[in-house]
């Protein structure tokens, strides 16, 4: 082998072998969320993960596993030589993509409707899970006490600056939360603008819905569709 060519080979295995390492060891220790709020991705200082993610249906995927330059073997596997699941995590700007390698070799972590593949954000702090949990429950601390204005004004910002990464079901509930409260505020326009994204199912026969939605969605949507015909109703939304 002549010196250049041989220089090329091991400048060009270097400086791949060191991108891969690098981009494990960049994975920052904190929580991620998927836009609409489908999986949460939770890395720890020693680069354990875990994975929860839902789907239609009830479905769910849960993984964990420690991350090695960038790949990991979740735990629980079977013990052999045969094929296993491995997981790529890639950092990037807003988060950590992550991928199968293959992803038929994942599906003992998942329902059938489920999967756990895509780009997991990084958040602010008060939108990770046990954050939002705290505000909600601040929230109604303040609404039970009647203290409508403070308890709008702490679940507001907090539902613009996490809309984007809540799940669907708790963005309904979330969006009658502030409807309510500005409906107790005197505030009609402001509850009806809340509302507006719910009202086309609101509005739609539950046999309608039914037919809409997977079982498991149906029963759990129906109470947060009850709860919007109501306040719809008291804030002067026009009925259909």
């Amino acid at each position: 082998m002549n010196k250049p060519l041989f220089l090329s080979l091991f400048l060009f295995y270097f400086l791949t072998t060191s991108i891969s390492y690098s981009a494990g060891q960049s994975l920052k220790t904190g929580e991620y969320l998927t836009e609409g709020g489908w999986g949460y991705l939770k890395i720890r200082d020693d680069k354990h993960f875990s994975i929860e993610a839902i789907g239609t249906n009830g479905h769910s995927c849960s993984l964990a596993g420690v991350i090695h330059n960038g790949k990991s073997v979740p735990d629980d596997q079977e013990e052999g030589n045969e094929p296993k699941c491995v997981v790529n995590f890639v950092v990037k700007n807003n988060g950590v993509d992550v991928t199968a390698q293959d992803s038929s070799m994942c599906t003992y972590f998942c329902g059938m409707r489920a999967q756990f593949e895509g780009l997991y954000l990084s958040v602010a702090q008060n939108c990770v899970p046990s954050a939002l949990e705290k505000t909600r429950n601040k929230f109604k601390q303040l609404y039970d006490k009647k203290s409508y204005a403070e308890a709008y004004a702490l679940l507001q910002p907090a539902f613009q600056q996490c809309e984007s990464t809540l799940d669907w079901l708790e963005k309904k509930w979330l969006r009658n939360d502030l409807a309510l409260t500005a409906y107790k505020l005197g505030n009609t326009s402001n509850c009806k603008r809340w509302l507006q994204p719910l009202l086309e199912d609101a509005q739609k026969t539950d046999a309608t819905l039914k037919e809409d939605y997977p079982p498991s969605d149906y029963d759990n949507v129906m109470p947060v569709i009850k709860a919007t015909r109501t306040n719809a109703k008291l804030c002067g939304v026009p009925q259909h």
